[in-house]
């Protein structure tokens, strides 16, 4: 089972902007998104990556009785040296750009959806706030988004988050020198850096129904598991979640090129 790719941009008024498209990959035969669908965010410290980078990902299921639909969001990034012009971009416009490529999906869908969400480092980070709908993002969603975001939050199965990045002031306490791009993001206070983390927001309900996976490689030269343990003890008293460390294999990025990518995504859409 091979896959056709397109890409689409998710907001009609930015079609220059290939930071806010998304690469649609549909299993061979298919002609629209509907289904089993695996949307994938991909990390980069909120200020490199793209989605091009993970054009794999849907290699791993061409093998698979029932391939899902996958797709690859953009989303704008911050400051780094080498792109001035992103200085602008700070939280939350990654999650309201990530919020709107998944909008443009529920409005492109024809028949129902099974999404499966994974998220890589920051990329998880974004999941997290997508997963517990904080009320930080109503001020940035118009009222027909926030209608169709609730509606598309019925859609979601579960949440896969690999080698995240949950806790910014904790991050913060174990690597001082991630101080750097953390605060092209967030800014340069701490309280911002509470604010934007999920495990620090009082009162965060969790929908005890989805399904949540937290992943981690024991050879991530990056991040240890102390994130992941944290976000999987986050969840453990409120929600049904899987921690695996070890599945995963290789380094923070080399573990996405590696097979057993494949193996742990198969398992959680399968429900295994």
């Amino acid at each position: 089972m091979r896959y056709a790719s397109t890409t689409q941009y998710y907001v009609q008024a930015a079609q220059d902007d290939p930071l806010r498209s998304v690469d649609v990959y549909l299993p061979e035969g298919q002609q629209e998104i509907t289904g089993d669908v695996l949307v994938f965010v991909h990390g980069g410290a909120w200020r490199v990556g793209d989605k091009g980078d993970h054009a794999n990902i849907p290699t791993y299921f061409e093998r698979s009785d029932s391939p899902p639909t996958v797709l690859i969001p953009n989303y704008r990034l911050s400051h780094h040296p080498n792109h001035p012009e992103r200085i602008g971009t700070v939280h939350p416009t990654h999650i309201v750009d990530v919020v709107r490529a998944l909008l443009w999906m529920k409005a492109s869908a024809r028949g129902p959806l099974r999404v499966f969400l994974a998220g890589h480092s920051c990329g998880a980070h974004i999941l997290s706030f997508v997963l517990c709908n904080l009320e930080g993002l109503d001020s940035q969603l118009t009222q027909d988004e926030l209608e169709l975001f609730a509606s598309l939050r019925n859609d979601v199965v579960g949440y896969a988050f690999l080698d995240g990045i949950y806790d910014l002031v904790d991050m913060i306490d174990e690597y001082p020198d991630y101080a750097f791009f953390v605060e092209k993001a967030f800014g340069n206070d701490r309280a911002l850096w509470t604010a934007a983390s999920v495990t620090r927001v009082p009162g965060v309900t969790i929908d005890m129904s989805k399904r949540l996976l937290v992943a981690h490689s024991r050879e991530d030269e990056l991040l240890t598991t102390r994130q992941s343990k944290l976000w999987f003890d986050f969840h453990s008293d409120k929600a049904e979640v899987t921690f695996d460390e070890v599945t995963l294999q290789g380094k923070h990025d080399e573990c996405l090129q590696n097979e057993q990518l494949g193996v742990l995504l198969s398992r959680f859409i399968g429900g295994q």
